[in-house]
């Protein structure tokens, strides 16, 4: 560790209450040699909301359904249906897999999490920040809990505090996340963090039209081709759709006008009462919905479906997992390194493409629904960029 982030965390922790295993300056515990957490103890947090009473089978957790606590039994199961339902699916494997490390990170360290300490808070920071004792590297790994030994990317860091943070909130419980003191931390942090790796996440390079075509030309003629075809245009031609937005679009939301479409989109990521408004399905875009439509017999229910080996259309929707893949899949037989794409490369490719082409930043967000102008200005400037006559000076 730094001298310098020692000093610095060390003034910060001074005001911590309830010391308890921190060493003279309040930064790390002396790790007892103890075997590794057996992973059933850990594997059953599960693919539901962390607020599910069936969140964890531990003996005393500290995962009581807080929400629903001292309720009648039957209005208890309500609220957490409600809690439940009112979450979108990718959200609720993303909180069940990081609850999940959170625990096994606390094991390892002997510590508990649920409720989690300011203490303990900062410890996570500065073990995935400045680096953690070697034997609680692998047995996370060992734990299959994580993918491989270091540190992780800052965006992953910081969505597992997310996380963390939701379920405090979602239970009642004092949330840790939310001190000023680890606030401050985490700001620091994410500089040296930065200064380390050089970069702040690994986004998925944006597919723009030039390279989305090479994908749309793997896509042949039987019902995978015609499928995919129609996620990739749709996707992108009507604004630039997330891949949960893709992987629950219905017949239902979908009205013809001419030989094109308006799609109501419902719930989304940045509109959870259900009014992002609608978005429209045009030109080539709407030329591959309607043959993937018509070829596969779809006319209610989910739009985008599994085709099984035997070349049958299942009834029902793919996942947002698998639009991934597709997009992958895709990218990969048109020559492309697969791991630099991804479902949200269409989206922020939309976003650029915008730029490129000279479409207003304003008109852009109009379908893409972007709610924070940063982000949807981040992409769409670096389709701008490459149109600055000022870069072409030495052409």
């Amino acid at each position: 560790m730094s001298l310098k982030f020692e000093a610095f965390l060390d003034q910060i922790v001074r005001g911590c209450p309830d010391r308890g295993a921190y060493g003279p300056r309040g930064l790390l515990v002396t790790l007892p040699a103890r075997s590794f957490l057996p992973r059933a103890r850990i594997s059953p947090i599960l693919s539901v909301n962390p607020w599910s009473e069936a969140a964890l089978d531990t003996p005393g957790s500290a995962l009581a359904p807080a929400p629903a606590a001292g309720l009648p039994a039957d209005l208890g199961d309500a609220v957490r249906r409600i809690l439940e339902e009112g979450s979108a699916a990718s959200t609720r494997r993303a909180y069940a897999s990081d609850l999940r490390y959170w625990l096994a990170w606390g094991d390892l360290n002997s510590i508990s999490v649920l409720p989690c300490s300011i203490e303990h808070a900062m410890m996570f920071i500065v073990h995935h920040v400045d680096g953690m004792p070697a034997q609680i590297d692998a047995g996370l790994v060992e734990l299959g809990v994580k993918r491989g030994s270091g540190l992780p990317a800052l965006s992953s860091l910081r969505r597992k505090i997310a996380a963390m943070s939701a379920v405090h909130r979602a239970r009642g419980y004092a949330n840790p996340f939310e001190d000023p003191r680890f606030r401050m931390l985490m700001s620091k942090a994410g500089r040296v963090a930065l200064k380390r790796t050089g970069y702040a996440t690994n986004r998925k390079t944006a597919l723009v039209l030039e390279q989305l075509e090479p994908l749309l030309a793997t896509c042949h003629g039987d019902l995978r081709g015609l499928r995919d075809r129609a996620i990739l245009l749709f996707a992108f031609g009507s604004g630039g759709r997330r891949r949960s937005e893709v992987a629950s679009a219905v017949c239902e939301r979908l009205t013809g006008h001419g030989e094109e479409y308006v799609y109501q989109l419902g719930v989304t990521k940045t509109h959870q009462d259900g009014d992002a408004g609608s978005v429209p399905v045009a030109g080539r875009a709407a030329i591959a919905l309607r043959a993937w439509l018509e070829a596969s017999g779809i006319n209610k229910g989910p739009i985008f479906r599994g085709v099984g080996q035997d070349g049958v259309v299942l009834d029902r929707a793919i996942s947002d997992r698998q639009i991934n893949r597709i997009v992958k899949a895709r990218a990969k037989a048109a020559g492309f390194d697969p791991a630099a794409f991804g479902a949200h490369s269409l989206r922020s490719g939309f976003m650029t493409e915008t730029g490129l082409q000279g479409i207003s930043l304003m008109e852009a967000m109009e379908l893409s629904t972007h709610r924070d102008v940063r982000v949807a200005a981040r992409y769409h400037q670096a389709g701008r960029g490459l149109r600055n006559k000022a870069a072409r000076l030495l052409d």
